[in-house]
C-alpha cells in the first residue's frame, strides 16, 4: 500500500470520497499467506467491513490492479451491486502460470468468465498500460472488445507498476470520466 498511498490520496481528494484499501493476506504487513483463495477471503472480509459501516454498496466503486483485477473482479462479480468497475493492467493467477495445469477461479482469456463479465450489472473501465512487461495488452484488448458494458484506455509511455506515476493525472481524470 505505501507505493500507492500518493495515488489513493489523490482519489480521496479529487473524488471527494472515502478510500478503503488494505493488503492481501502475506503481502506488505499483512499476516499470513498469500495464494488464490486467501486473496478472495480478503474481498469477502473487506466486504463485511463495509457492511458493518453501514455503507451502501451501490455507492462504492472498486479498482484493481494487476492480480488485485481478480479481488476487484471477485467483489464485483459476488455482490454484484457496486457502481462501478475499474481494472488496471489486467493479471491472472491463470497469466502467472501458463507453465503449468494449475487452474485459476477466474482466467480473463476463457469463456466462462467472460460470461461473468457480461453478467456484471456495473460499467467496467479496463486500463493496461501499452508498455506492460507482462505482455498482456493483446489479452486485455481481445477481452474489450467481447463486452458490452466496458470502456478501455490504452496509455502510451509507461508500464506495469509505474502508470500510477507517469499518468496519474490523465489516470484520475480518466476514471473521473467514467464514473
Amino acid at each position: 500500500l505505501g507505493t500507492l498511498y500518493s495515488t489513493l490520496y489523490d482519489f480521496a481528494t479529487q473524488f471527494k470520497c472515502d478510500v478503503i484499501s488494505y493488503d492481501y493476506s502475506g503481502i506488505g504487513k499483512s499476516t499470513g499467506v498469500f495464494n488464490e483463495q486467501e486473496m478472495y477471503n480478503d474481498v469477502e472480509e473487506m466486504s463485511a467491513f463495509i457492511d458493518e459501516m453501514n455503507i451502501p454498496r451501490n455507492n462504492i466503486f472498486v479498482l484493481g490492479h494487476s492480480l488485485g483485477c481478480l479481488a476487484s473482479f471477485h467483489y464485483a462479480t459476488t455482490f454484484k451491486d457496486c457502481c462501478g468497475l475499474v481494472l488496471v493492467n489486467l493479471v491472472s493467477f491463470e497469466d502467472l502460470r501458463k507453465i503449468s495445469n494449475v487452474k485459476s477461479k477466474y482466467n480473463f482469456n476463457d469463456l466462462e468468465t467472460k460470461k461473468l463479465f457480461q453478467e456484471l450489472h456495473c460499467p467496467t473501465f479496463i486500463i493496461h498500460a501499452k508498455e506492460d512487461e507482462m505482455e498482456l495488452e493483446e489479452n486485455t484488448n481481445k477481452l474489450c472488445k467481447t463486452l458490452e458494458n466496458c470502456k478501455s484506455w490504452f496509455p502510451n509511455n509507461c508500464g506495469h507498476l509505474n502508470l500510477f506515476v507517469n499518468k496519474r493525472k490523465a489516470f484520475i481524470y480518466k476514471v473521473k470520466d467514467f464514473l
